[in-house]
């Protein structure tokens, strides 16, 4: 263990050679870092060195000499004797391995194998009897019991964040036992030394295979060295010496902006001090040991105005006894206080008047005005508050007028932040409020007419054209944004029509009538012209649309069957022709209203027939037809295809009848009536 420590002790020097140590809950001695911080215990500080051997069972790199005090001007540790609880607190320093800690440990931290410590007679309150402390023995005398703890151990040198690695420490946990069956530390009141061995970790004895897997002895009373506490001649760690009473007050805790600070110090007990130190953090240049009345045993000093809160302190040293006090002044912070009032609705693009006030803002704040909605969050306005001294008051503002441009409805969130300019930029005020923004739907007139006959419902099948008239409101409508359309639909962007030239710019919108002019329509059928605009936020479209009916025909159709009462084992024949339609597109079929078979033959202006033989029809039902469908017109190929169905019935036996021109009769006789398949024969 000891091989693997020493070739870290160059590392470790480097590293802490800008860090400090404190002592923990106690240091009134100058050795200490925290003075005019803590009062509540008398303390004395320790010096010395003690010596932990380098060779131990044969291996090199033990603790070295160890300093109970930094007597360097950075006094980066120190072990302070605390005369209220007669433990030591702090931190000593050794040469080859850093800081080693003393008091400030818990039940929970007891040493591996050790379940219970010498309680501390002196300390009731402790939070560990296993912290360094002394005990008076039955004989009288002054033993030091407890641990102290190695810090090189931990991955920080204050003996916190976790154990190194197993590699680097060994096994080892740090632990320096002060008491134990074969060794111990006294304390000689009257020499004011303490001596004897403590024990650095592992087994005592040599036989055992854990001996020296720590750093070994270490002793108290070296030659050349000697650990004691710093008291005047004749005293000791634990006789009550002549101690300075120190107090420090600040008139004004904590001042508001404007108003200053006097300190005013007392020290009583003595008759004078040998050294006066006074401190403050962060530093104050009018409470330093170079104005002369602070050398006083008491008085006043002016500070001024305190703009972050600092503390104050002052010590006084008699001899090797110290006694201190602390103040800190920590500056009144303001939080404005405020009210908002924004103009419930305006229309789109319209102004927003908002009005607010500030309280509890004595000097000034900065005042910020929010729209929240917006997704990059700037000030829309912003000012100074100034502030009239008294927080209870509250300030006159003026209206703002903020012109909103909102590029979307709804509902706005305004937030008014101010913030407190002194004595810091510290806390902020908050306050919103709400506006609806009303945006108007599009105004807009659309009308349609045939060109030529000005009917308002119906285009004629010779017509010039449609004249479309509308005007806008351009106040009410996003810029070029409006279109028309003309044709079968308007629902979709696709489908819309646009007057040369083919944008939407083209469409003007002034508040004044325009009319568009299309050319002449072929398409027949209930036509639906459209017209949209959108609204001036861009969130929707607003739309307009008229009907013309434009009915016009070209073609004729006709299907005729030769009887209209068919016998099993007789040929049903049926008829058909027309004029004016589109060859090929015509399409036949028996008992299907929607026939998908193009007629074989086409369609002709003389009849064509379509037969089948009676018995093919599954029977009942004795009710058939034949449909002729999907006929296009040859001049208007837009109008709704032509069709026609014709009914026949097949059964056992038709009726007999007299007339024998009837197709419905049996004795039916072509040759002597005008049928459609023998006139033409």
């Amino acid at each position: 263990m000891k091989k693997i420590l020493f070739l870290f002790a160059f590392v470790f020097l480097v590293f802490i050679s800008t860090q400090s140590a404190s002592a923990a809950n106690c240091s009134t001695s100058i050795n200490g870092t925290n003075i005019g911080i803590d009062t509540s215990h008398e303390c004395v500080g320790m010096k010395g060195y003690a010596w932990g051997a380098d060779n131990t069972n044969g291996q090199l790199g033990g603790i070295g000499w160890v300093s109970f005090s930094d007597s360097s001007t950075t006094k980066k540790y120190n072990v302070d004797f605390d005369r209220d609880t007669w433990e030591l607190k702090g931190y000593a320093y050794s040469e080859n391995y850093g800081y080693i800690r003393f008091g400030g440990f818990t039940d929970s931290e007891v040493p591996s194998g050790q379940t219970s410590c010498v309680s501390n007679p002196k300390n009731a309150n402790s939070n560990s009897s296993c912290n360094a402390h002394l005990i008076q023995n039955s004989n009288g005398g002054y033993e030091l019991v407890g641990y102290a703890r190695l810090c090189y151990v931990f991955n920080k040198q204050d003996c916190t964040g976790g154990y190194k690695s197993e590699t680097e420490r060994g096994g080892y946990d740090g632990w320096i036992g002060l008491t134990g069956s074969s060794f111990g530390v006294n304390y000689y009141t009257g020499t004011n030394e303490f001596k004897g061995f403590a024990w650095g970790g592992g087994n005592n004895d040599s036989s055992n295979s854990n001996y020296a897997q720590g750093i070994g002895w270490v002793k108290m009373d070296p030659t050349g060295g000697g650990v004691s506490c710093i008291v005047s001649a004749g005293k000791d760690c634990i006789s009550d010496n002549e101690k300075p009473i120190v107090t420090l007050v600040a008139d004004i805790p904590n001042p508001k902006y404007n108003q200053n600070v006097t300190l005013t110090w007392d020290i009583s007990g003595v008759t004078s001090c040998d050294e006066i130190i006074v401190t403050s953090s962060p530093n104050n240049s009018n409470w330093t040991t170079t104005n002369p009345i602070i050398t006083n045993l008491n008085g006043q000093q002016y500070i001024g105005q305190i703009l972050t809160t600092t503390t104050f302190g002052i010590a006084c040293r008699v001899d090797n006894e110290w006694g201190n006090a602390g103040a800190v002044v920590s500056p009144t912070r303001f939080k404005p206080v405020l009210t908002l009032d924004a103009t419930n609705s305006i229309s789109y693009g319209g102004d927003v008047e908002l009005t607010y006030t500030v309280r509890n803002n004595p000097f000034s704040c900065d005042a910020k005005l929010y729209n929240t909605n917006e997704s990059n969050i700037t000030p829309v306005w912003q000012g100074t508050v100034t502030g009239n001294g008294d927080e209870t008051s509250t300030q006159t503002v003026p209206t703002i007028d903020i012109q909103t441009n909102v590029t979307t409805s709804g509902i706005i969130t305004w937030r008014l932040d101010c913030t407190d300019t002194t004595p810091n930029p510290d806390p902020t005020g908050s306050a919103t409020d709400t506006t609806t923004v009303i945006v108007p739907a599009p105004v807009m007139t659309f009308s349609v007419k045939d060109r030529g006959t000005s009917s308002p419902t119906t285009i004629t099948c010779t017509n010039t054209g449609v004249e479309i008239t509308y005007s806008i409101d351009p106040t009410t409508v996003y810029p070029n944004s409006c279109i028309v359309s003309s044709g079968t639909g308007y629902y979709t962007d696709s489908d819309w029509y646009y007057n040369s030239p083919t944008d939407k710019t083209s469409i003007i919108a002034d508040g004044s009538n325009h009319t568009i002019n299309t050319g002449s329509v072929s398409q027949t059928g209930n036509l639906l012209y459209g017209f949209k605009c959108l609204q001036v936020d861009q969130v929707a479209y607003w739309a307009q649309a008229k009907n013309l009916s434009h009915s016009c025909t070209g073609g004729s159709l006709e299907v005729t069957p030769g009887r209209t009462c068919y016998e099993p084992g007789e040929t049903v024949s049926i008829g058909y022709k027309g004029s004016g339609i589109e060859s090929g597109t015509c399409k036949g079929g028996f008992d299907n209203p929607t026939p998908t078979s193009l007629l074989n033959p086409d369609i002709a202006t003389t009849y064509r027939y379509a037969e089948i033989r009676a018995n093919s029809f599954t029977t009942p039902p004795i009710n058939h037809s034949y449909t002729v469908a999907s006929c296009k017109e040859t001049d208007f190929p837009n109008n709704t295809p032509l069709s026609k169905t014709v009914n026949f019935d097949i059964k056992a036996s038709c009726p007999a009848c007299t007339d024998k021109c009837d197709p419905q009769c049996s004795n039916y006789n072509p040759n002597r009536c005008v049928s459609p398949k023998f006139k033409e024969q």
